[in-house]
């Protein structure tokens, strides 16, 4: 399970896509799939969670286009 450190890593992360190494492109791919799938296959009665998920998904999208437009 992910703690407070995992969390703030992963928002490092994603806030410096200008900085990623084509694996961590790739890592970021890997990890915007499995958290779309996990978000699909929630329940999706958990609304507020749910929507974190999908959340989660739009800034590794939006990190991802920004590190395609710096290439």
């Amino acid at each position: 399970m992910p703690d407070d450190q995992d969390y703030a890593d992963l928002a490092a992360f994603l806030a410096r896509p200008d900085e990623w190494s084509k694996a961590d492109a790739e890592r970021a791919r890997s990890l915007l799939d499995q958290q779309a799938v996990a978000a699909d296959g929630y329940d999706q009665r958990d609304t507020r969670r749910v929507a974190a998920m999908r959340r989660l998904v739009t800034q590794f999208n939006d990190a991802l286009a920004r590190w395609e437009a710096a290439q």
